[in-house]
């Protein structure tokens, strides 16, 4: 059910925007009375847990039933159909992606052709396919058109054609291998930063993170090939944050700009975004807001508005203000993202992260009550228990209740959250939560321990002690997010208290 929906909603965004001008093309998703469109309208709306919940509500029967197997098989050859009319509703805003997607398009024709005997046109696509490749650099494709018009110069007798052709499959063949190490490697030293659980784990491999780099270098050196040099470039990146050299992270990246100068028809937005985003991290490690507002917002300029990244770029913005107290900043960047249409798209765990912002956001800007006199302390409510980001968000929300109850001299409400803290880590995270989280969070117990009078006891003093000496480390998993540093939590903690006891 989820690859359906997924595909529908890609189709939606389509559809959305060109209107009935392009109806036609949608079949039997325009006419109102039809099961396909009841099956498509139903899905979009998310009416459909499972299949069984669809069998139901279309035919009264289970998913095993004949009608609905084939309903929705039908239905998903119509979809996947579809995607080949994209390019006449949808032009992508950036040359390099409507470059690929051409390519990817006419490349599937050539060997639907070449299947069906038709040589001819197949050729003329093939040289269309290469024309495009060579410009843009897509190595994978220069290779395979390079291929089929060598066969068809070798079969027709053109000497020049066949050299010029075998040429190109030589030279690309190296490329392509070369871009295929370098994506192994890539892809094994990301995934080893990323999700490696403490920083002695990742120290373990930072001798062969550097020797990653060196051989990447000098595939790049040998080859000149884009994609070997952003490989590169993303390897360096991940190794200076496991160093948390922040500022030699921002080194990579101005060299970046100055490759992407260098080449203005290659934009590999994967490997782009990546490393824009590694020049975020090292803004709010760096706690520079100046330098991270200019080039978010250069960066929000030239950006897609509304998809994926435009979001994520919003979500480090926000995150550097309000670690640089500029709250006033922060309000504008949430109200940007929270306003905009396709914020209610977002998947559900990204709306519970921005609501989680709204939530840290009003308690730094001094909006503890609401429009009733007060806000109440309630415990989470176990529906966001279900998932393991949805927990983590969870945790954060009661952290905030604990702020909360405090400022209000709450102090019952304040214990009962700590104790739900307690509870939460232990029952639902076992060893999930990162040492910074477990630290702040045993603070609180030693503080609730003392009757919330203990802030200079030897406990508690020695549990905030433990916590200033574990850095904090962000780079968008989820078990490290802090959306203000917990040292900051503590002090508005430490001052409610001493106002209440003047």
């Amino acid at each position: 059910m989820k690859h359906l929906l997924e595909i529908a909603q890609l189709i939606n965004r389509v559809k959305g925007r060109k209107g009935s001008a392009l109806e036609e093309s949608f079949g039997g998703l325009s006419s109102k009375n039809s099961k396909f469109n009841e099956f498509y309208e139903s899905l979009l709306a998310g009416r459909y847990k499972n299949d069984r919940d669809a069998a139901t509500h279309l035919y009264g029967c289970s998913p095993t039933d004949d009608r609905y197997r084939q309903l929705k098989s039908r239905f998903r050859k119509r979809l996947l159909n579809l995607l080949f009319a994209l390019d006449q509703v949808q032009t992508p805003v950036v040359a390099y992606e409507r470059a690929y997607f051409q390519c990817n398009k006419e490349w599937a024709l050539v060997k639907i052709l070449l299947s069906q005997d038709a040589p001819l046109t197949a050729v003329e696509l093939a040289r269309s396919v290469l024309s495009i490749a060579l410009k843009y650099h897509f190595t994978e494709h220069v290779l395979q058109s390079a291929r089929v018009l060598r066969e068809y110069a070798m079969q027709q007798g053109s000497s020049q054609d066949f050299l010029t052709y075998d040429g190109l499959v030589r030279e690309y063949g190296q490329v392509y291998e070369a871009e295929i190490r370098s994506e192994t490697i890539c892809m094994h030293m990301v995934y080893q930063h990323q999700y490696a659980c403490s920083d002695t784990e990742k120290g373990l491999f930072s001798d062969e993170m550097q020797t990653a780099g060196t051989e990447l270098e000098q595939l790049y050196t040998r080859f000149k090939s884009p994609f070997l040099y952003m490989s590169y470039m993303v390897v360096r990146a991940c190794q200076y944050e496991t160093e948390r050299d922040w500022n030699n992270i921002l080194k990579v990246c101005r060299e970046y700009d100055q490759f992407l100068a260098e080449y203005p028809y290659y934009q590999h937005h994967s490997k782009t975004e990546k490393l824009w985003l590694k020049k975020f991290v090292a803004y709010l490690h760096l706690r520079d807001f100046i330098r991270g507002r200019q080039d978010a917002e250069k960066l929000l300029q030239t950006t897609s508005e509304g998809d994926s990244f435009w979001f994520a770029t919003l979500d480090r913005y926000f995150l550097l203000a309000m670690h640089t107290g500029q709250f006033l900043e922060a309000k504008r960047i949430f109200d940007r993202a929270a306003q905009h249409p396709k914020f209610r798209k977002l998947p559900p765990a990204e709306r519970e992260k921005w609501q989680i912002y709204e939530t840290y956001l009003g308690l730094f800007q001094g909006r503890i009550e609401d429009s009733e006199g007060g806000r109440s302390v309630r415990l989470v409510p176990e529906s966001l228990l279900q998932t393991k980001d949805n927990r983590l968000f969870a945790m954060h929300q009661s952290v905030v209740q604990v702020v909360s109850a405090i400022a209000q001299d709450n102090l019952i409400g304040a214990a009962g959250q700590i104790d739900q803290l307690k509870s939460l880590v232990s029952r639902q995270f076992k060893t999930e939560v990162p040492g910074r989280t477990m630290q702040f969070i045993r603070l609180l117990q030693h503080l609730a321990k003392s009757g919330f009078t203990g802030l200079h006891h030897n406990g508690t003093a020695q549990a905030f002690a433990e916590l200033r000496r574990i850095p904090f480390h962000y780079s968008g998993v989820a078990q490290d997010l802090e959306v203000v540093p917990y040292e900051r939590i503590w002090e508005e903690i430490v001052q409610n208290l001493q106002k209440e006891h003047v």
